[in-house]
């Protein structure tokens, strides 16, 4: 209706044209899933997901290192973590699709044998002065992981990996964790 009228016959047309294309792009765009979804892998074992923006890429957790607390006496609010147990997330992701960028953005999740999720730490690195004034400034990263450059994969043509490594931590004798990739409320996979 227009102004109290019934529309002219053309108008309602093209209203149900375009309420269907609609409808269409919407559904088309809720019934992609990832092959693996749900699917329970070993550590080492790679599945196909979907990262950030859409973007598909084959995910390989390689392997979760327990360290101990002394890794973390290096940060700079070390006694924030005193008996805390690090874990290194080791992990390899390989672009599968062209132009698509997103997938370095990580959908990692890492909880402990009760079900708690592992706090997930960032850490930058630091610059410390050498006293050379040809060089006088030297990077220090944390030894034990170094995070994953999202430049690196945003470069990587399709068919090209990029290792990553994330540190979380636990409280001491959480028990064995569990790693999984996540998409709000969707588990899409799981190493054991």
């Amino acid at each position: 209706m227009v102004n109290g009228t019934a529309a002219p016959r053309r108008h309602r047309a093209l209203g149900a044209a375009t309420v269907s294309a609609i409808a269409t792009v919407v559904l088309a765009g809720c019934s992609g899933s990832s092959s693996d979804e749900g699917k329970e892998l070993r550590f080492g074992e790679t599945a196909s997901l979907t990262g950030y923006k859409d973007a598909k890429l084959d995910v390989t957790v390689d392997r979760l290192e327990q360290g101990g607390s002394a890794d973390l006496s290096v940060l700079k609010d070390a006694s924030k973590y005193a008996g805390k147990t690090p874990y290194y997330l080791r992990y390899k992701l390989t672009k599968t699709e062209a132009g698509k960028s997103g997938g370095a953005s990580t959908y990692f999740s890492v909880t402990d044998a009760n079900k708690k999720r592992l706090s997930k730490l960032t850490i930058i690195g630091a610059l410390d002065t050498t006293g050379d004034p040809k060089n006088p400034l030297k990077y220090r990263g944390f030894d034990k992981c170094e995070s994953l450059s999202t430049s690196d994969f945003e470069k990587a043509a399709p068919g090209q990996s990029v290792t990553g490594c994330a540190v979380y931590v636990a409280d001491a004798g959480a028990g064995v964790p569990t790693v999984t990739w996540e998409q709000g409320t969707k588990t899409l996979a799981t190493w054991k």
